[in-house]
């Protein structure tokens, strides 16, 4: 069962195939941009209650499919896949093999506020999509998410970085909550269909790796 965690960027993504025939990419997401890339439509996600203050918890580890704890996380999800296909073209978890789905709304779990998808492999968490519903952008939902990831990744002693690959208009979002582009790191050329050209490679160090 997910874990509430009392306490963006929106969709991020790798691939160019996520991206195709989406238009610009707007502000934000986490292997993307900052808080759009795509020009996600104003979905139901997140839409009816976008005017109100909410009081945001942060779900951790979320079951992307059926059975549900209740009806309202299976509407949550419901919500979560209708973002994703709106700013990415697939479902949350596609492709996403041992990704965990972390999910932050409102505090009745009534409202969507946003979703991010990430991996621990190789002592880094790897953030792979970042979302948040266009209706809710510019409200910080999408930093409360990476602060929520970056206490999550501090418990873990194995855990030495977080890292994502960010769209040139997302760096300056990224660099704000601490993360360094290393340019070292190859994101692939135009002939290379697994990346989106301009892609920048980003980490945030939490702690330092053991000499070996």
């Amino acid at each position: 069962q997910p874990t509430a965690v009392a306490p963006a960027p929106t969709p991020i993504s790798t691939t160019k195939k996520n991206f195709r025939r989406t238009g610009s990419v707007s502000s934000v997401t986490t292997q993307a941009t900052t808080e759009g890339s795509a020009t996600p439509t104003r979905s139901e996600a997140g839409v009816d209650r976008a005017e109100q203050e909410v009081k945001p918890v942060f779900l951790q580890d979320a079951k992307a499919q059926a059975p549900f704890e209740d009806a309202l996380m299976a509407e949550l999800v419901r919500q979560v896949h209708l973002l994703s296909n709106d700013c990415f073209q697939e479902e949350c978890l596609a492709n996403k093999a041992k990704h965990r789905l972390d999910i932050l709304s409102s505090d009745d779990r009534t409202q969507l506020l946003g979703f991010c998808v990430s991996k621990f492999v190789g002592g880094t968490l790897s953030l792979a999509k970042l979302a948040v519903p266009e209706a809710l952008r510019g409200k910080g939902y999408g930093r409360t998410i990476v602060t929520e990831l970056t206490k999550a990744a501090n418990k873990r002693p194995e855990v030495y970085e977080i890292g994502l690959s960010s769209l040139p208009d997302a760096v300056a979002f990224y660099k704000r909550l601490g993360f360094k582009a290393d340019m070292s790191i190859n994101m692939g050329n135009d002939d290379d269909d697994r990346f989106i050209p301009g892609q920048v490679y980003m980490a945030r160090r939490l702690r330092r790796r053991p000499r070996k």
